[in-house]
């Protein structure tokens, strides 16, 4: 069940502290690119996200706001919303099977072994973990699949010219959205 446990678990604490403020457009420093703490929060938008009344007394201190525990508020009894979140990064993870697929495929491999590549990305208990939680490594690794994948298909010369390129440029985009999640993702473009 996705929507067990209802309560922050692990690294849900910072992730979704982080998504919640860029809703309610708080300041804050992050050591991470933000696209997919964007995603959640656009996800948190669609789903009807409500930030905590700054006026209730509940939130505020002798040293003023406690604006930082607003990310507590998506996981009360009447509000559903870190489960869409979670839902979202289901969702990633379902990509990142068909993009391990694909990636396989491009590669040069049979289709029963990219279907295995596909399976052994299924079972894998991290990827199983991270696809259920509030989590951005999932993201990482999709878009990171994703690029493998466009990039070995712009090597295909059975393809155009014009198909490799623009198989080259979706590489770019799918490399700078890796970019974007995490910065250990640039390793890859140096590697490369």
């Amino acid at each position: 069940d996705i929507d067990v446990p209802r309560k922050i678990v692990w690294d849900e604490t910072h992730f979704t502290k982080f998504s919640t403020w860029y809703v309610t457009g708080h300041y804050f420093v992050d050591i991470h690119p933000p696209l997919a703490k964007l995603i959640m929060a656009e996800i948190m938008e669609w789903v009807g996200y409500e930030p905590l009344n700054e006026l209730h007394p509940k939130w505020w201190t002798a040293d003023g706001f406690v604006g930082t525990q607003d990310f507590v508020n998506i996981y009360e009894d009447d509000k559903d919303t870190y489960l869409y979140v979670r839902y979202g990064s289901a969702v990633v993870g379902i990509m990142l099977v068909v993009a391990m697929y694909i990636a396989a495929r491009f590669a040069g491999c049979r289709k029963i072994t990219a279907i295995f590549a596909a399976y052994m990305t299924v079972v894998d208990n991290l990827i199983t973990l991270d696809s259920r939680l509030i989590l951005t490594d999932v993201y990482l690794w999709m878009f990171h699949t994703a690029t493998m994948a466009v990039c070995l298909a712009s090597t295909k010369r059975s393809f155009s010219i014009y198909t490799q390129i623009i198989f080259c440029i979706l590489t770019g985009m799918c490399l700078g959205c890796s970019i974007s999640v995490k910065y250990t993702a640039g390793i890859y473009f140096i590697w490369k």
